[in-house]
């Protein structure tokens, strides 16, 4: 059972500048950049997970002697079940990535300018949320009763509750910038870009998990009948 909040909140900046200034006759400015960019902003959030039912459990209503003692007149027997799984609050998740690289060449009269910008960029941003999933109902489980009223559950899977929001925000600015600029010469201005945005949300909330197998529920022989 889980009451409150996750979050998870990632910033990434990258904002390279590249310059070169030439004045005066006959001078060149060359500015060259190259820049390779990886921005992995992931995050898992988990929250109220029931547990699962353990395997080759027994639950039984009477003891080994058969002894009256050991009767059970109301209630259950439960052998390997799952527990549920409970969530309250909220989860969030918000990434924001600003590549913004900047390459300027600047020459005066009669000079050359030269500006080259090779980009190479991978944005992965993604999430996964789960809350309120119930465990497992584990294998090889066996519930055997003497109870009056009531009964016996073997390898159930729990229930799950979820009751609030799960928030996913994937955030990305790429804003490359190339300038040249010459008086009486030759300018050239060269960008390359590459970008890859790998943006991905799973969300769970509210599960029940499964029923085990090779479960048995048995009743003693000896128990009353109206």
């Amino acid at each position: 059972m889980f009451y409150g909040a996750l979050v998870s909140a990632d910033f990434g900046v990258f904002d390279p500048v590249n310059t070169a200034v030439a004045a005066g006759p006959g001078t060149t400015a060359t500015a060259s950049q190259t820049n390779n960019a990886a921005f992995l902003q992931g995050g898992d959030q988990i929250a109220g997970i029931g547990g699962s039912g353990g395997d080759h459990n027994f639950a039984g209503g009477y003891g080994a002697g058969g002894g009256a003692a050991s009767l059970v007149f109301t209630g259950d027997n439960h052998a390997g079940s799952g527990g549920n799984g409970t969530f309250f609050g909220s989860l969030v998740d918000v990434n924001v990535a600003i590549y913004s690289p900047i390459n300027i060449a600047i020459a005066g009269a009669g000079g050359t300018a030269h500006a080259d910008q090779t980009n190479n960029v991978l944005f992965s941003q993604g999430s996964t949320q789960i809350a309120g999933v119930g465990g497992n109902g584990r294998s090889f489980n066996m519930a055997s009763d003497t109870i009056f009223t009531g009964g016996g559950t073997a390898g159930t899977g729990g229930d799950g509750h979820s009751v609030g929001s799960m928030v996913g925000v994937n955030v990305r600015y790429f804003e490359p910038v190339n300038i040249a600029v010459r008086a009486g010469g030759t300018a050239e201005a060269q960008q390359v870009d590459h970008v890859l945005y790998d943006q991905h949300s799973l969300q769970m909330a509210g599960g029940r998990r499964q029923r085990g197998p090779f479960q048995s529920r048995r009743r003693d022989p000896r128990r009353s009948r109206p």
